[in-house]
């Protein structure tokens, strides 16, 4: 089986519908596709920047519980406020980024961009189950 690490920017509506999709389909996406997922980052203006290579207890994000969370930005000692999303996503270990933020003409998202998903620069290269 193989696991993919998942970031998230933004987890309000969209990206907390996300995640509970995710958990929802957890047992087809093994089962049919032998795909595994780990959420390792989660970015918003609201929790600020959360990154966890080995993954984060996705019942703890969607009820809010971010103590457990809170010095979970391995490696890192800048303040928030000075991190780059290169710093995130290396802390973080991701490798597909879900791009949910705000992406009203007037914000342009979190990060001037409104994509909604990107892929890891390297590209990982991994055989899907049947082909």
């Amino acid at each position: 089986m193989i696991t993919y690490h998942l970031a998230l920017i933004g987890f309000g509506n969209v990206g907390r519908a996300l995640a509970g999709l995710l958990k929802t389909k957890t047992a087809e996406l093994r089962d049919r596709y032998e795909i595994g997922w780990k959420i390792t980052g989660v970015a918003s203006r609201r929790i600020g920047w959360l990154a966890n290579p080995d993954g984060f207890d996705v019942d703890a994000l969607l009820a809010g519980n971010l103590q457990s969370h809170s010095a979970s930005l391995r490696g890192l000692s800048s303040p928030v406020s000075s991190l780059t999303i290169q710093d995130w996503l290396s802390a973080s270990r991701a490798e597909v980024l879900f791009e949910n933020s705000s992406i009203a003409p007037h914000s342009c998202g979190m990060f001037g961009f409104s994509a909604h998903s990107h892929t890891s620069p390297t590209p990982v290269r991994r055989p899907i189950a049947g082909s």
